[in-house]
């Protein structure tokens, strides 16, 4: 079993990633994540988390709008595991995209997302084909969940 060394007075999310009934004998792993304690009144915190282990790197769009044609991706090339850490983000309404990694061919979304001034979310990108759970993306409140 792994340790993981946590600090005091220190805010923690902790993720279960990989593949429960993967074939090539990987397993589930904890994935822990720093979470912050600031709220910011001025903006929205958004971070990404990349879980989805049978999926390659992706980039991901936060778009006004569902077509991502003409859009640049807020992050590319995201490899499994890994997050954005968080993004200020200006307080509106958005369309969430996830595609392969240099393709704009959409894996999951568009989905519609609200962010207000103040809030602080993490939106994980999930998928597991060996276990049956179609793209999808899990939208967390990183602050209340701590209460």
């Amino acid at each position: 079993m792994n340790s993981i060394a946590l600090k005091a007075g220190v805010r923690y999310s902790l993720f279960a990633v990989g593949q429960l009934l993967d074939p090539s004998g990987e397993t589930i792993e904890p994935l822990l994540l720093t979470d912050t304690g600031r709220v910011v009144a001025t903006e929205a915190q958004l971070r990404v988390l990349h879980a989805a282990p049978t999926a390659p790197a992706v980039d991901i769009y936060l778009t006004a709008g569902t077509d991502i044609s003409g859009a640049s991706p807020a992050l590319k090339a995201v490899p499994f595991k890994a997050d954005s850490g968080y993004l200020a983000i200006a307080a509106g309404d958005y369309q969430v995209t996830v595609t392969a990694s240099g393709d704009k061919a959409p894996v999951i979304g568009p989905l519609p997302v609200t962010l207000a001034n103040g809030q602080v979310l993490t939106a994980a990108a999930l998928s597991d084909s060996v276990g049956g759970v179609d793209p999808g993306l899990l939208i967390l409140d990183d602050i209340s969940s701590k209460k």
